[in-house]
């Protein structure tokens, strides 16, 4: 689903899980764009503190994140525009 890249304290976090993108869009995760692979996949990349990203994946896989609902849904539509684009 993802993967990490370190560098340093800050680490290039990649995801193709849109929900989980705009999740951490919404928790202002630094997003660095996305990559579109030769098979039609994309993934969304970001610049996270290393001890902060699993705790986020475990409070979205779980159920407990909690973000602004306005913000999830622009997300979701923002992400979903540069897939398109």
């Amino acid at each position: 689903m993802g993967e990490g890249i370190d560098k340093g304290t800050q680490k290039t976090y990649r995801t193709s899980d849109l929900y989980f993108g705009a999740f951490l869009c919404s928790s202002r995760a630094n997003f660095q764009g996305i990559e579109k692979k030769e098979d039609g996949k994309i993934i969304f990349i970001f610049l996270v503190k290393e001890d902060e990203i699993e705790k986020k994946k475990d409070l979205f896989f779980k159920g407990y994140g909690t973000v602004n609902a306005y913000r999830f849904v622009d997300n979701i539509r923002r992400l979903k525009s540069l897939c398109h684009s």
